[in-house]
């Protein structure tokens, strides 16, 4: 601040959330902000987050681990009044997952200001078809040793089969995968499959 003068040209930060250290200081970090406020919002930024913490499979946002990550950022957003910017979407082909997470998000923290980002424009993202009875199911992820490398695989083999030689993300027919998610699934297959 002393040396950009953010505060005189109005300057908001928004730091975002891709480590471990920094997932486990965010409180000291809004803290420390408490004077100046030069800090806007908080963002998530779980692909980053995943890689850092070497996680396989990534958790998906229908699993409880991906919860497990995301509550306390928006805690600590809710106490120190600061806007909480959700992790892009990966699940490019599922908007109704989408809706539903939102809603999950909102049931449980009502007075939360919220915004939200998407990786790719598609119409369907931008037309809400929830029903009451529309239940958004949270399950563990599977732990099992046959499932992740087979879903390694399948993420690598996505991942080079739709990815344009000048982007360093893929976007299969189903989903999102950035570097990150593709390099800890290579890392995950060179420790695991025999």
């Amino acid at each position: 601040n002393k040396s950009l003068k953010l505060n005189e040209k109005k300057i908001k930060l928004i730091p975002i959330i891709e480590s471990k250290k920094g997932f486990k200081d965010l409180e000291k970090i809004l803290t420390k902000d408490k004077k100046n406020k030069l800090i806007f919002a908080v963002h998530y930024g779980h692909f980053d987050y995943c890689l850092n913490n070497r996680f396989w499979p990534f958790p998906e946002p229908y699993h409880k681990e991906y919860w497990d990550i995301v509550f306390p950022i928006i805690k600590s957003c809710l106490k120190f009044k600061k806007k909480f910017i959700q992790t892009p979407y990966p699940l490019i082909d599922n908007p109704k997952l989408f809706y539903k997470s939102i809603s999950y998000i909102k049931n449980n923290f009502k007075d939360l200001n919220l915004a939200l980002s998407l990786v790719n424009f598609d119409s369907r993202f931008l037309k809400k078809k929830l029903k009451k009875k529309d239940k958004f199911k949270v399950k563990k992820m599977s732990q099992d040793k046959k499932y992740k490398i087979g879903f390694a695989n399948k993420i690598i083999a996505n991942y080079l089969a739709s990815k344009k030689s000048k982007k360093s993300f893929s976007l299969s027919n189903k989903r999102f995968i950035p570097p990150h998610q593709f390099l800890s699934a290579k890392l995950f297959i060179s420790r695991n499959a025999k």
